[in-house]
């Protein structure tokens, strides 16, 4: 649905790519998952997202948020018939700043909630001003117009590049999902002062479609271990005799999550502009909150952090699907052969899943030694396959007999 890519990967490394590939080339300084997760976080809360009045009215928009601080970005895009700016600031300040400047709307019985969702009034008086920095959502590809361009490629890896790099999702779509979770961790965060929004799934792994749901999961702290440690020693320079008189928490986990989801829900349902459709799943497995993002187009699931076992997932399949740039690819093109099998369905049930085929391909390109077993060890040196599988076809020819029967 719109553009760009993210970041890559970590130390593992094979050669199967190119056989005789120098093997004493520099290592490339790459992202961790933890910097790159933290890094799309801080984008998202100097981010705000505008709905404008009218077409052709982004000029004013940019001239107007230029007056209150540097402008970092700023990138157009439809969602439900409606002309949306993201648009993010250079630093955290200038989104205050723009906050405590805007207004409510008057006479029309709307509650006077402050947020990062704003609607820009045009007065219809502005000149048009050239060369301003201001991006356009490259939208992407329908399933129809893919075929139709694959028919023209004759070659199986270059199709199976060309299909991922049409429903993969782009820059844009990346930015919305962090800047809606960063609204819920808002939202969350006037009651418990530490609480984190974390997306996860094919939104973060760097295996999602351009149109996949955004999951999330709420925490009422920073439960990474760097950041639990940097906040241990920050606690330690504050007085200690002081402290909240706080209710106590629920012994059972589960109930607890129940009791909260369901405030969560209440103020999406009543505070959070453009938050409709919210249902609370709560007897389920793990108890979600569901909702539909109307700015984003987004279907969202939000979680609480005693299934914090989901981002440990997604960071585990962001390090394998970054380890080779032919797994992303794989995935995608396995995934959409599944559909096309109907092995698997657009709704829940007593089928194989998305996140099981890409389990399976993973387990697959284990197996030809393409990316590292759990009990890899770094300091042992890089597998090699021997050249015998080179190219996305021949990956994708094998796995066929394998798991194809």
């Amino acid at each position: 649905m719109r553009s760009f890519r993210l970041l890559l990967t970590r130390s593992y490394a094979t050669n199967v790519n190119n056989k005789n590939s120098n093997r004493n080339r520099p290592v490339t300084l790459v992202r961790s998952f933890e910097s790159t997760v933290d890094y799309r976080r801080q984008q998202a809360r100097r981010t705000v997202l505008v709905l404008l009045g009218r077409s052709q009215c982004e000029t004013d928009v940019y001239k107007m948020c230029s007056r209150i601080g540097q402008i970092s970005n700023m990138t157009l895009y439809t969602a439900n018939k409606k002309e949306c700016a993201l648009l993010e600031f250079t630093n955290e300040e200038s989104v205050k700043t723009l906050l405590k400047q805007s207004t409510h709307f008057t006479n029309e019985n709307r509650l006077p909630c402050v947020s990062r969702n704003l609607y820009f009034v045009s007065h219809y008086s502005s000149a048009k001003f050239k060369n301003l920095p201001i991006g356009r959502e490259i939208q992407q590809s329908d399933d129809i117009a893919i075929d139709q361009s694959l028919g023209d490629i004759r070659n199986v890896s270059d199709q199976i590049r060309y299909f991922w790099q049409k429903t993969k999702l782009t820059e844009i779509d990346i930015r919305l999902r962090y800047f809606v979770a960063s609204l819920v961790e808002e939202a969350f965060s006037s009651i418990f002062v530490n609480t984190v929004c974390f997306p996860f799934g094919s939104s973060v792994s760097s295996l999602g479609r351009s149109n996949c749901d955004l999951d999330m999961v709420i925490c009422l702290e920073d439960f990474r271990t760097v950041n639990l440690q940097l906040q241990r020693e920050e606690e330690q320079t504050q007085t200690q005799q002081l402290r909240f008189l706080t209710k106590r928490s629920y012994l059972n986990d589960r109930f607890q999550a129940q009791a909260y989801l369901k405030i969560l829900a209440e103020t999406l349902k009543h505070f959070m502009a453009e938050c409709i459709n919210v249902q609370m799943i709560l007897p389920a497995r793990v108890p979600i909150v569901r909702f539909y993002h109307r700015l984003s187009g987004l279907h969202c699931d939000v979680s609480m952090s005693e299934f914090k076992s989901s981002y440990f997932m997604t960071k585990l399949l962001w390090s394998l699907s970054t380890i080779d740039s032919r797994i992303a690819p794989l995935v995608f093109s396995i995934r959409r052969w599944a559909k096309e099998s109907s092995i698997t369905q657009s709704t829940p049930g007593p089928w194989f899943s998305n996140f099981q085929i890409t389990l399976l391909v993973l387990y697959y390109l284990q197996s030809v030694k393409i990316i590292p077993k759990l009990k890899y060890n770094n300091n042992h040196p890089a597998h090699d396959s021997d050249g015998k599988v080179n190219y996305i076809n021949e990956l994708m020819f094998v796995f066929g007999p394998i798991f194809g029967r």
